[in-house]
């Protein structure tokens, strides 16, 4: 294991669809952004129906919201009701928040912001050159960001990417209440 994340925001919220390993669990719905992942592990950031039709070659399809980054433009602006991008910590518009792009060259960049709004994030992504971009979860605990390192016990030994992350690294070592991404190190 070397990195792992929140995913969206919980599947009854009906902010999107999800597929995972050949099932449908919730209906995918047209023009919501997703994460995708194929069944060889390539990680991608789309739209359904605009950029990805079909789970043919895909283990997971998550969705969350429309973009937040559309053809390199911010989809989130100051004014957008709290109620656009997600309800935080009771209603307000600052909130720990985490998003996925991907750039042109097909590199995918995690993005996790300290107490922003939306559109903050939409505008750091667009400066960082992605295209496409899902936002993930948000609110004080739910958003999260690890990166990891071997060690001699066999446990991979966790990391957060900022100190103000407030779960810690072993979050995802046991089963969570929300879904989440880990990334593995390819093996020969």
């Amino acid at each position: 294991m070397v990195a792992a994340f929140n995913g969206g925001f919980h599947l009854g919220d009906d902010v999107g669809g999800y597929f995972y390993d050949g099932q449908a669990v919730k209906r995918l719905r047209s023009g919501l952004a997703s994460l995708d992942v194929t069944t060889t592990g390539q990680i991608s950031v789309g739209v359904w129906d605009r950029t990805i039709n079909s789970t043919a070659g895909m283990e997971v399809v998550r969705q969350n919201l429309h973009p937040l980054v559309w053809h390199g433009s911010p989809q989130a602006s100051p004014s957008d009701s709290p109620d656009k991008w997600g309800r935080a910590n009771g209603g307000l518009r600052h909130a720990n928040r985490t998003a996925l792009g991907q750039r042109p060259d097909g590199t995918v960049v995690f993005a996790y912001g300290y107490n922003v709004q939306a559109y903050e994030m939409a505008d750091a992504l667009v400066q960082a050159g992605v295209q496409t971009a899902v936002m993930l979860d948000m609110n004080k605990s739910w958003p999260t960001g690890f990166y990891y390192e071997p060690s001699a016990t066999g446990k991979p030994h966790g990391h957060r990417i900022l100190p103000m992350i407030y779960r810690g690294p072993d979050t995802y070592f046991a089963q969570f209440k929300k879904d989440f991404i880990v990334a593995q190190a390819k093996t020969s």
